[in-house]
């Protein structure tokens, strides 16, 4: 088989890649690279691997004899609002074009987000079935992204995977809250850390979970949202990383929103002067200020996946990891 992936260099991209090279039905692995140069330090020489030089807006011919596909490429921030729709739906449309013509292609895998289905609610875990809500541009452009793929599912074997947060190596955005919480300081917003649950899921597991999906005879256009088993309460995540760098007595501090709305002008401020997309910013807040972000997997088990990894034992290893590359 030969598999076609976007977003190779990026942080999920680069676990998937890795576990491709592991898989023995797959015999080749073509990677739409920006800069062949920077794909060859991330990716390293992995045998399988062929980089072919391109983007989404200057899309290459796709080879006729791709067999999967796995489309992880777009962006979780952004200076420009504009920039959300851009990358995480209207550079789709080449791509689907042109996959719809590949003959052998037997599945279109389209990692997407939690983000595009919205929230939940204390207890009650956002299944397949809910409604859209999403309430950042962020999740907006990444249901839009859906919903052109979808457009497409009588023309392609499509899947559609919405994980929650995650985490794991090579992940920029987690180590932003490490580092505060190293320092010994629990921020949040309107919500205290006994109050906000999340949904997790590694890097690692949301790999396999592409490649299990990749091989069902699905109905095009399914839909599955994954996660660890059970949902964490934010406060567990903060305890295990006080835990690692023995913070004895942190800080916790919860904004009203008011100020938070305050924080977050002056982050994107910061942003602008600096030229750099960050985490925090007003385009994220509105995904910030919501107390419940878990998803059912319930759906996805019954396919015969179930996540491998669990967040408290996996944490320690991961924060050892930033701490030998200088990230924390």
């Amino acid at each position: 088989m030969k598999a076609f992936i976007t977003g190779s260099t990026g942080f999920v991209g680069t676990h998937l890649v890795s576990l491709l090279q592991r898989e023995p039905s797959v015999k080749k692995v073509i990677c739409l690279v920006r800069s062949p140069s920077k794909a060859r330090e991330r990716l390293g020489s992995f045998g399988k691997v062929e980089l072919l030089p391109g983007d989404l807006e200057h899309l290459p011919e796709l080879p006729e004899d791709t067999d999967l596909l796995f489309h992880l490429a777009g962006v979780t921030k952004a200076l420009a609002r504009d920039d959300y729709e851009r990358f995480n739906s209207l550079s789709l449309i080449p791509l689907l074009e042109r996959a719809s013509t590949l003959r052998n292609l037997k599945r279109f895998v389209l990692v997407s987000s939690l983000a595009a289905a919205g929230p939940s609610q204390p207890g009650r875990p956002l299944d397949e079935e809910a409604f859209p809500n999403p309430v950042s541009l962020y999740g907006r452009s990444k249901r839009s992204g859906e919903l052109r793929a979808l457009s497409y599912a009588e023309h392609l074997p499509l899947t559609i995977l919405r994980p929650p947060s995650v985490y794991g190596e090579w992940d920029t955005d987690f180590p932003v809250t490490f580092r505060m919480l190293k320092r010994g300081l629990a921020l949040n917003l309107v919500y205290g850390s006994s109050e906000r649950r999340v949904s997790l899921i590694s890097a690692d597991d949301l790999s396999r979970a592409i490649l299990h999906f990749a091989f069902l005879p699905l109905r095009s256009g399914e839909i599955f949202h994954l996660g660890e088993p059970r949902e964490y309460l934010w406060n567990e995540v903060e305890e295990a990383v006080f835990r690692f760098f023995h913070v004895n007595r942190p800080f916790r501090l919860t904004l009203p929103k008011p100020l938070g709305y305050g924080a977050a002008l002056f982050a994107s401020l910061a942003e602008r002067l600096s030229g750099q997309a960050k985490i925090f910013s007003l385009h994220k807040l509105p995904e910030l200020l919501q107390p419940c972000w878990t998803s059912s997997w319930q759906k996805a088990a019954k396919t015969g996946f179930l996540t491998r990894d669990s967040f408290p034992e996996r944490v320690q290893t991961l924060l050892a990891w930033y701490v030998q590359r200088g990230w924390l």
